[in-house]
């Protein structure tokens, strides 16, 4: 999807909860950091939903890298997206996990002007309502989830264990409550101490 669509509400858990069911489905082990997305795209998820239909097609200016339909339900991708799949390229594992969320989620989103009337009179939807947010959610839940995010220390491990870009690891640990501890200047260090110890008035 290109442009947002409305979508029933479902929480961050909720979304969460249904990636981590589907990489269960699609028989990732609890403890990989990094599945296989064109595995998972062209043989697991047909082989529970024969129905399902992986399209590659050449490059195009639109700027679509990818899209998602269902009837029949498939996954268009451009053919760069696909070979940087390929070789493990953040971006482009994102961007397929990001539109499996659109087909294990969004089969019933509608456009905004068809969304009901308390969304369709709103300039932009809220999250919980996105189904760009939505999938977003259900991407990063199913390409790091959070039992194993929690074992790193660092944004940059993250992103190089689980083969994401240093922002969605950024992102994804910001969401469970995990930051960079970072060391602080010295010269800051030492103002703050000395400013502890001041009993000076201006």
């Amino acid at each position: 999807m290109t442009t947002d669509y409305f979508s029933s509400p479902m929480s961050r858990v909720d979304i969460e909860q249904k990636a981590y069911a589907w990489r269960e489905a699609l028989s990732v082990p609890v403890d990989r950091l990094t599945p296989d997305l064109l595995n998972i795209l062209e043989h697991e998820l047909p082989s529970i939903f024969p129905e399902f239909v992986l399209c590659i097609e050449g490059n195009s200016a639109d700027g679509i890298e990818a899209y998602t339909q269902f009837d029949p339900p498939s996954i268009t991708v451009r053919n760069l997206v696909y070979e940087n799949a390929a070789v493990h390229d953040g971006r482009a594992r994102m961007t397929l996990s990001h539109e499996l969320g659109h087909l294990v989620l969004h089969k019933s989103a509608v456009p905004m002007h068809r969304a009901p009337v308390k969304y369709a009179q709103l300039q932009k939807l809220p999250i919980f309502a996105s189904a760009e947010w939505q999938a977003n959610t259900f991407a990063s839940a199913f390409l790091m989830p959070d039992w194993l995010v929690k074992e790193c220390s660092s944004d940059t491990e993250v992103s190089s264990c689980f083969k994401v870009s240093l922002s969605a690891a950024r992102v994804r640990r910001q969401v469970l409550g995990l930051t960079d501890i970072r060391p602080m200047n010295q010269t800051v260090a030492d103002d703050l101490r000395t400013l502890r110890g001041s009993a000076s008035r201006f």
